[in-house]
């Protein structure tokens, strides 16, 4: 139980910090790697393929207004809405 409240957690705070376009498939990398233990390359597709559905969908497609992070004026690259 507290392992999942644990990556729950940590999903919540990597979006917080580093907002949906990075947090999500940054969580998904981690979370097929070390929870589920995949081999590299399934969490690497995995990965890949999240993240162009969450990109394109989202940000290409809907549009969608992304909010600052705590993180986005520090002036680091792809931490900034598009």
């Amino acid at each position: 139980m507290i392992q999942i409240v644990s990556w729950v957690a940590g999903f919540i705070l990597m979006i917080w910090l580093l907002g949906f376009l990075i947090g999500m498939p940054l969580f998904i990398f981690l979370y097929l790697k070390f929870q589920a233990r995949e081999s590299w390359a399934m969490t690497s597709i995995g990965t890949v393929v999240a993240a162009v559905f969450i990109i394109g969908l989202f940000d290409r497609f809907m549009h969608l207004p992304w909010p600052l992070t705590p993180l986005s004026g520090m002036g680091i690259p792809g931490l900034l809405p598009a």
